[in-house]
């Protein structure tokens, strides 16, 4: 089952791991190319907890990859 279900459309079998999302969020940070990510279609009145943590778990992710490229970007070759 998918690990953040969703609400008008649930979706129970396939979607992401939590692993999945965290990669996700370390490459979209680290991807200089990215400028705008969103995450919708989130209710935290309906749904359980899982959903809020997977979507915190994934921002700090995007922000240690923007970090960590920056880090990159600065270091001596």
């Amino acid at each position: 089952s998918a690990w953040a279900p969703g609400v008008s459309f649930p979706n129970i079998v396939g979607g992401l791991t939590q692993l999945e999302a965290a990669e996700l969020g370390l490459v979209f940070g680290f991807w200089r190319s990215v400028r705008c990510i969103s995450f919708t279609e989130y209710s935290p009145c309906v749904e359980d907890l899982r959903t809020g943590s997977l979507i915190s778990e994934m921002i700090y992710n995007i922000l240690l990859g923007e970090a960590l490229s920056r880090k990159e970007i600065q270091s001596p070759a």
